[in-house]
């Protein structure tokens, strides 16, 4: 994948996704998620979903990587400052896949990646959900599921195009804007 293209995508997920995470707060686990999106520049095209929790930072996202049509890679990641060890997917109840290396921000964002091939989309195609899993500093287990409902109709259908793309985020950011002025901003979550 072209190293352009990366990093607007990443640059997006992160303005979409400002600083969501994990937290003793029970209100880091009340998730609001947003449907699978998929994106297009160029050839290359990014399929994705996201989950944030009611204070900050909470949540996560996952996102698969597409170049030429042909899957690339997928990373995962939660909003947390406290994932020690590997980030893993696990599909339904299967065994997890390990995502190596993960990278972690002092800002909380934890990502990792993993190179993914056709029989790995097919599977979750199939499949009725994806969880990251990932342990926590203190040894508890972190798991976000999401639902694969409408995985594949966003898979293969066509991706937005950039233009497209920013409209809907601006549209998006504007909403959250509004709903923001209304309730306040999401407050911190506590250890």
């Amino acid at each position: 994948m072209k190293p352009a293209a990366a990093l607007l995508w990443s640059i997006a997920i992160c303005l979409t996704l400002d600083s969501a995470a994990f937290a003793a707060d029970p209100r880091a686990m009340q998730l609001r998620y947003q449907p699978w999106t998929k994106s297009c520049i160029g050839s290359n095209c990014f399929v994705g979903i996201e989950a944030r929790g009611r204070c900050m930072p909470s949540g996560g996202w996952v996102l698969f990587i597409l170049e030429d049509g042909k899957p690339v890679s997928v990373s995962s990641s939660f909003f947390t400052k406290s994932v020690r060890g590997p980030i893993s997917l696990r599909i339904d109840a299967d065994s997890p896949i390990p995502l190596p290396d993960p990278t972690c921000l002092p800002s909380g964002l934890c990502v990792s990646k993993l190179a993914i091939d056709d029989r790995l989309i097919a599977r979750l195609k199939r499949a009725q959900t994806i969880t990251i899993e990932a342990t926590g500093v203190t040894g508890e287990r972190l798991a976000l599921s999401f639902s694969l409902d409408d995985f594949a109709h966003v898979y293969d259908g066509p991706g937005a195009e950039p233009k497209v793309f920013e409209e809907t985020q601006q549209s998006l950011k504007a909403k959250l804007r509004e709903r923001e002025a209304e309730n306040g901003p999401p407050p911190p979550c506590e250890e």
